[in-house]
């Protein structure tokens, strides 16, 4: 979670950057970085996405009726 608060707060930041036109002055390498790294961070909120995802499923995954106690437990 705070990582998750950590990237989401520098994809801010980054947004913010972008949508100032002089970032686009010159040769532009910095907006092609910043671009970059907001892509990095996009992937990386998918995945932890993903993750909580499969924790959430595997929470509400039923348990089969036959499975005895074991398997409530683990």
């Amino acid at each position: 979670p705070a990582n998750i608060e950590k990237l989401e707060n520098e994809q801010v930041k980054l947004g913010e950057e972008l949508a100032n036109p002089e970032i686009y002055q010159g040769d532009g390498q910095k907006a092609l970085k910043i671009n970059a790294r907001l892509k990095q961070i996009e992937a990386q909120l998918a995945e932890y996405l993903r993750a909580e995802a499969l924790v959430a499923a595997k929470a509400t995954e039923p348990v089969p009726l036959d499975a005895g106690l074991d398997a409530i437990a683990s």
